[in-house]
């Protein structure tokens, strides 16, 4: 059997993926559109999405012509890079796993509702990691039997808990209350809504205490919208509060983790629980989200702070809430999601269920 991965390469979460395939015994082929030092078949950068597709269907084509077992094809995600899958002459096993977009927006664009249709059809496993996500399936006549239920794993060796003293949450200004966002800067992910509620906690703080609070937002990663974020920045006059710190390597992740207090996550369009909120918990850092999707499924009112989608004011009360916590409440907190991702949103939980499906 050989095992082709078809995936974006700039996304840790399909680098994990990779990565568990191969710890439990296959060697997938990646085929990606960039350069990645874990591909095994590279293709060129291509911006035009149609030629991109006919690129990725003629290397499939040959792998599976030089092939003299079957293929099994792992897809990450629902979008152009499938495309290729609904023109392929052989027969193939296809296991689908959708992120959430794919499946809630995409099927608003003719194209796009037409190729994810298809591939859900062509799929003989699909997986999701989040259960708001089946009934979804279900309404687009997907098979209940194809559907398979594999939370994304985290690796809870490298993502420990970290110290948290009573001293760290006296908020002054050599230590002031650190709120993350690691989302990357695009639409969906909503990352003007944190910064605007930011401001609104600032203000509120400011009204009822006639003093700025000891606090900063830093926001992580790039995207499209970064330009943006940084004029409203500036427009609201936080660029002494609020910094952007750009993109960051997975392997720093645990380093930079150890330093916050609250990671947030006001994003519209996952499913399940976001990667990065999870391995934040998963050091201690206590979750603010908002309750879209699984998010109210894994942070209980026990683990973490919660706001209406969409909401600035809901969330500037949860930062004016956080900033106020007292340290065994803080330190519940901390325990309680660093446990809820051990028990049920690890590596080995992950592995397990994957294993039953191949």
């Amino acid at each position: 059997m050989i095992d082709i991965y078809i995936a974006n390469p700039d996304s840790s979460h399909s680098t994990k993926w990779f990565d568990l395939l191969r710890k439990i015994g296959l060697q997938p082929i990646w085929i990606n559109k960039n350069d990645n030092q874990k591909s095994l078949v590279k293709l060129p950068h291509l911006i035009n999405k149609p030629i991109f597709a006919l690129i990725l269907y003629l290397r499939l084509f040959r792998i599976a012509s030089a092939a003299s077992s079957g293929i099994r094809i792992h897809l990450q995600y629902i979008g152009y890079n499938s495309l290729p899958l609904v023109f392929l002459p052989f027969r193939f096993k296809l296991i689908s796993t959708v992120w959430g977009s794919d499946i809630l927006l995409n099927t608003s664009n003719n194209t796009k509702r037409l190729i994810v249709n298809r591939i859900l059809t062509l799929s003989n496993v699909i997986t999701v990691d989040s259960m708001h996500l089946i009934p979804v399936l279900l309404d687009q006549k997907v098979c209940e039997r194809k559907i398979r239920f594999v939370p994304f794993g985290t690796d809870t060796n490298l993502f420990k808990m970290r110290h948290i003293t009573s001293s760290s949450l006296q908020f002054s200004e050599i230590n002031p209350c650190r709120f993350l966002s690691l989302r990357q800067l695009y639409s969906v992910y909503a990352v003007n809504e944190i910064i605007q509620a930011f401001s609104i906690f600032i203000t509120h703080y400011y009204i009822e205490h006639g003093a700025i609070p000891f606090a900063c937002l830093d926001i992580y990663a790039t995207g499209d919208q970064e330009h943006k974020l940084r004029a409203l920045t500036s427009s609201l006059n936080l660029d002494s509060m609020i910094s952007f710190k750009g993109r960051y390597s997975y392997s720093e992740l645990p380093d930079i983790l150890s330093i916050y207090h609250y990671s947030i996550s006001a994003s519209h369009s996952d499913a399940g629980l976001s990667a990065s909120i999870a391995e934040s918990m998963a050091c201690g850092v206590v979750p603010i989200v908002n309750d879209y999707g699984d998010n109210m499924y894994w942070v209980t009112k026990e683990m973490g702070l919660s706001f209406k989608t969409a909401s600035v004011e809901s969330l500037a009360q949860c930062l004016l809430q956080g900033y106020s916590i007292d340290y065994k409440e803080f330190l519940l907190y901390a325990s309680n999601s660093r446990s809820q991702v051990v028990d049920r949103l690890s590596n080995t939980t992950q592995e397990v269920l994957l294993r039953q499906i191949l």
